[in-house]
C-alpha cells in the first residue's frame, strides 16, 4: 500500500472535485452534458487508477504474474496518451481551433491512434527496470508517451501562441501554466524515470482547469451579470415606451454583423472570443444614458425642438460617465472598454457628421460601428409614436444608402448579405423572461 499513497492521494483529490463540480451542476440546474472537460476528467481518473496499479505491480513482480504487468501498463500508457491527447483537444475548442468538418477533425486523431498502436505493438518489450527509489518500466511504448507528452506540449504552445488574444483573460494564465506543466513533467520524468509524477501532473491539471475555467460557479455568476443587465436595459427602453423587445433585437442584429466578420477573412482576428462575448453583454447598456433624460422629452409625442434634441444627444455622454462609475473599478477592463465606447461612439457617423465627438471611419470603436448599423436598423423598422415601422425593404434600402457615409461600408456588405436573418429576427422569438436565476441556466 505504501507504495501506491501518492497515487491514491491523487485519485481521492479528483474525485473530490468531481463531486464538486456534479453537485454545482446539478444546484445550478444545469444539464450533465458530454464534453473536452468531462471526458479528460474521466480519461484522468481512469489514467490515475491504472497508474497505482501499474505502480503496485512493477514493485512487486514476485506476486504478479508478467502478462498481467504488461497488460496494466499498455492501459496505464494509452490512458497517458489519451490524457494528453485530451488535453489537446480541450485547447483547440477553447481557442476554437477545432475543425467543424469530420475530416478537419479526423486529421487530429492521426498522431494519437499512431502512438495508441506504437503501445500495444512494442508492449511485449517493455522492461522493467528496479531502483532504490522505485522500480519502473522502460521500453519503446514509453518512450512514445514521453515523444507524444513532448509533441503536444510544443503543438499547445503554438495553439496559445496563435489564438493568445482570442482567450479570455481570466483564461489564460491557466491555460499556459497547464502547457508549461505538460512540457515540464514530461522532461522530468524522461530525465529521471523513478520519480513517478504523472498522477501528480494530471491531478494538478485537472484542479487548475476546473477552478480557472470550468467551476460552474463562473458561469452562474456571468450569468447572472447578463440577466442583470438584460433587466436593467429593458428597465431603460420602457420610459420611451420601447420593450424589451428593442433590446433583444439589437442583440441579435449584433449577432449577425459579429458572426458576418467573424466569417470574413479581412476581420476574422478582430472578432476574437473575448470581443465576441463582451460585445453581446454591452450592446443591452448602448442606451443606458437615457435614464439622464427627462421624461417630458424622452416621451415627447411628435418632433424634437434644436434644444430638445440637444439634450437627447447627451444621453451618449451620460451613458458613458454611468458605465465609469459602474465598471470602471472593477478587474474586467476588456469589458468596460467595449462598453463604454458603445455607449458613448453609437451615434457616431462614419463620415464624421455625428456625435458627440465627431469622429470618423476607423477612428471609431469597431464596437460602436457595429451597434451603429443594429440600433438605427431596429429604430426605423419599430413603430414609434410620430409614425408607424417602415417596411423590411425601405429599412434596407437606408442602411444602403448609408454606407460610407453613416456607416463603415464592411459592417452594411455583412447585414445586407444577411437579410434573411435580420428578418427573422422580429418574427422569431417571443418577449423576453423575467429575469431569474433559473433563467440564467
Amino acid at each position: 500500500m505504501s507504495d501506491i499513497k501518492l497515487q491514491l492521494g491523487c485519485i481521492a483529490i479528483v474525485l473530490f472535485i468531481l463531486m464538486v463540480y456534479l453537485f454545482k451542476l446539478i444546484h445550478y440546474k444545469r444539464t450533465i452534458r458530454f464534453s473536452p472537460f468531462l471526458l479528460f476528467f474521466g480519461v484522468g481518473i481512469v489514467t490515475l487508477v491504472f497508474d497505482a496499479l501499474t505502480d503496485f505491480t512493477v514493485n512487486h513482480q514476485e506476486v504478479v504474474s508478467h502478462e498481467l504487468n504488461l497488460g496494466l501498463h499498455a492501459v496505464f500508457l494509452i490512458g497517458l496518451d489519451t490524457v494528453l491527447f485530451s488535453l489537446f483537444i480541450y485547447m483547440l475548442v477553447t481557442t476554437h481551433l477545432f475543425p467543424q468538418r469530420w475530416w478537419g477533425r479526423a486529421l487530429y486523431f492521426v498522431p494519437y491512434l499512431a502512438n495508441v498502436a506504437v503501445v500495444i505493438a512494442c508492449i511485449e518489450d517493455l522492461e522493467f527496470v528496479q531502483h532504490p527509489f522505485s522500480n519502473y518500466s522502460m521500453g519503446v511504448s514509453a518512450y512514445t508517451c514521453f515523444a507524444m507528452g513532448l509533441i503536444y506540449a510544443l503543438a499547445i504552445t503554438v495553439i496559445l501562441a496563435v489564438r493568445y488574444s482570442s482567450i479570455e483573460t481570466r483564461n489564460r494564465v491557466s491555460l499556459v501554466m497547464c502547457m508549461l506543466m505538460v512540457l515540464i513533467s514530461t522532461v522530468v520524468q524522461a530525465i529521471f524515470p523513478y520519480i513517478l509524477i504523472t498522477s501528480v501532473t494530471v491531478t494538478a491539471l485537472i484542479l487548475g482547469l476546473y477552478l480557472n475555467q470550468e467551476d460552474p460557479l463562473i458561469l452562474e455568476l456571468y450569468c447572472l451579470q447578463k440577466e442583470m443587465i438584460m433587466g436593467f436595459a429593458t428597465l431603460i427602453e420602457s420610459r420611451d415606451e420601447s420593450t424589451g423587445e428593442h433590446v433583444r433585437r439589437t442583440s441579435d442584429y449584433v449577432r449577425i454583423i459579429l458572426d458576418g466578420l467573424k466569417a470574413d477573412k479581412n476581420h476574422r482576428k478582430l472578432i476574437t472570443k473575448e470581443f465576441y462575448d463582451y460585445m453581446l453583454l454591452a450592446a443591452p447598456l448602448h442606451d443606458i444614458g437615457k435614464i439622464s433624460i427627462p421624461d417630458n422629452i424622452l416621451q415627447k409625442k411628435g418632433k424634437l425642438t434644436p434644444q430638445e434634441y440637444e439634450i437627447i444627444k447627451t444621453h451618449t455622454t451620460s451613458g458613458a460617465d454611468i458605465i465609469r462609475e459602474t465598471f470602471g473599478h472593477t478587474a474586467n477592463e476588456k469589458y468596460f472598454d467595449i462598453a463604454y465606447d458603445v455607449a458613448l461612439y453609437h451615434h457616431e457617423k462614419y463620415n464624421g457628421a455625428g456625435y458627440p465627438c465627431g469622429k470618423k471611419g476607423k477612428d471609431i470603436p469597431l464596437e460602436a460601428r457595429i451597434m451603429a448599423v443594429a440600433d438605427v436598423y431596429d429604430a426605423i423598422s419599430e413603430k414609434r409614436c410620430y409614425r408607424d415601422a417602415l417596411p423590411p425593404d425601405v429599412c434596407f434600402s437606408i442602411i444602403q444608402q448609408g454606407r460610407g457615409t453613416d456607416f463603415d461600408p464592411d459592417i452594411v456588405d455583412i447585414f445586407l448579405r444577411n437579410k434573411e436573418k435580420v428578418l427573422g429576427v422580429r418574427t422569431a422569438a417571443a418577449p423576453l423572461p423575467a429575469p431569474t436565476t433559473a433563467a440564467a441556466g
